[in-house]
């Protein structure tokens, strides 16, 4: 919690609502601070959310109608602020399924590389393998 200080102090002296001002002159401020704003943008302001940054190239973005439709019904639900946050989430999502996989590919070229130090047996190889220590701890076993 934070303290308050003498700035956060009304004319009165008394400690008020609002980062230290009276409720009328919060009330009065956040007027002024919404007065010419989108609806949107308003949302935005009082929901104390940080903005979602502004990309100049996704003005012209536009979805198939099937997609369209599903972010609508997400907004619609409260998921989600708006389209544009439905679509950042779209976009976060390809970015962490092109992370995994330029993971796996990574864990791919490392077995490789193991590999080709270290030598590998076929599927055929291995199985013959298995079942000769199968064999011997069953004979072991009688």
């Amino acid at each position: 919690m934070r303290r308050a200080r003498a700035s956060d102090r009304s004319d009165d002296g008394v400690e008020g609502a609002a980062g230290g001002m009276t409720s009328e002159r919060a009330s009065s401020s956040l007027a002024v601070i919404l007065s010419g704003r989108s609806e949107r943008r308003k949302r935005e302001i009082l929901s104390g959310r940080p903005p979602l940054p502004y990309i100049p190239g996704m003005d012209g973005m536009s979805l198939p109608p099937e997609l369209e439709k599903y972010a609508a019904e997400a907004v619609a639900a409260g998921r989600y602020r708006d389209v544009g946050e439905v679509v950042a989430a779209g976009v976060d999502l390809l970015r962490q399924r092109d992370a995994a996989r330029a993971s796996f590919l990574a864990s791919v070229l490392a077995a490789e590389e193991e590999a080709d130090r270290e030598g590998c047996v076929s599927g055929d190889e291995m199985l013959a393998r298995v079942r000769a220590r199968l064999a011997e701890k069953h004979s072991a076993a009688v």
